[in-house]
């Protein structure tokens, strides 16, 4: 298994700019243990729409997606997060 970085950077070329002329950062990581302001903070960031979630080799565990972050808060919203944190664990 490679990192995450290795991967992609063999996939795609990421030092090519965007429409808007800025090139971007490669990916955006976060680990399963982190919580989902931090990666929250990450999408706004980056203006990326998913997040891999890696472990402490970078080796990826998943990806979270916008989606996976709007479900969260809308539990959270509603009171029901049958007990489970806010954290960007994959289930």
């Amino acid at each position: 298994h490679l990192p995450v970085e290795d991967y992609l950077a063999k996939k795609v070329d990421h030092t090519k700019e965007t429409k808007s002329h800025q090139t971007r950062a490669p990916i955006s990581v976060c680990h399963a243990d982190d919580d989902l302001n931090t990666v929250i903070t990450k999408m706004v960031k980056t203006g990326y729409h998913r997040v891999w979630v890696v472990d402490l080799d970078k080796k990826p565990l998943g990806i979270l997606s916008l989606t996976d972050v709007f479900r969260k808060v809308s539990q959270a919203l509603k009171g029901d997060t049958e007990g489970k944190s806010a954290s960007c664990a994959v289930s």
